[in-house]
């Protein structure tokens, strides 16, 4: 259950423009579970290390969510007046 869940969970957020850029590297780069554990069990060599890696990856996405004061249709509502102008109108 929990790989679907990451592969689900991954996909939503990777078609949503304003987030994907707060993701992580090991999200965007692995699709499954498989291939991060892959990459993280040979990258460092105790789990403290792994745990500081993947609190300093993931903080700028939480950082995001968790401060992020706008309206979901902000981002949709600017770029449309982004469109309008003067001959346009």
């Amino acid at each position: 259950m929990i790989k679907a869940d990451y592969q689900r969970i991954r996909t939503h957020f990777l078609k949503k423009k304003e987030i994907k850029s707060f993701l992580s590297n090991l999200v965007q780069k692995n699709r499954d579970l498989d291939q991060f554990w892959r990459f993280i069990k040979n990258e460092f060599a105790h789990y403290a290390e792994k745990r500081e890696y993947i609190y300093a990856e993931f903080s700028p996405f939480f950082d995001f969510l968790e401060h992020d004061q706008s309206v979901p249709l902000d981002l949709i509502v600017s770029e449309g007046l982004k469109r309008f102008n003067e001959v346009n109108v």
